[in-house]
Parts: C-alpha cells; structure tokens; sequence
C-alpha cells in the first residue's frame, strides 16, 4: 500500500517525546486520517495486517506516528453491559 506522495512534508517530529507527530488536518484536535495513517506507517515497515488488526498506540503523543510507538493488537472484546445507564440498575 504505502503512503501517499507528499503525506510525509506532514509530519513533524516532536524533541520533547522523540514523536513523529502529524501537523495537517485537524477535527476536534485529532488529525483527520490518523486512524489510516498509522496503518498505513505500520504496514510500509512491517507488511499488510489482517482484516480485524488494528494499529494501537502506546504514547500518549495525540498524532503521534512514531513506528517504535505503534504495536499491532486486535479489537478489543465486547462487553455485555451490566448496569443501566440511566438508573445504574442490574440488568
């Protein structure tokens, strides 16, 4: 897949934390695409993920497109509720 030509003129690097931060876009204070572009940075360096992988990031860094900062993990379980959220009652 690899990135796009000129998403890298983007992304900035940060001296505090080491991170490489994404400067484009922004909804909300989170990048547009950051979801895409971290898969997209894992999957140049390590190869293609599986449909139901997802890209987790372990800094704190909003944006942050560090490669030593993402690990592949998986979507986490669904739990059933057990309370209510209007009256916190059992269900």
């Amino acid at each position: 897949m690899g990135l796009p030509n000129g998403v890298t003129r983007y992304m900035i690097k940060v001296p505090e934390t080491s991170c490489i931060k994404w400067r484009g876009q922004k909804f909300y204070g989170r990048p547009v695409w950051m979801l895409w572009l971290q898969r997209a940075v894992w999957e140049e360096a390590n190869g293609p993920l599986g449909r139901h992988e997802t890209v987790n990031q372990t800094c704190s860094t909003i944006g942050c497109l560090t490669l030593d900062h993402l690990r592949k993990g998986g979507r986490p379980p669904r739990v059933p509720a057990s309370q209510c959220l209007r009256c916190g009652g059992l269900l």
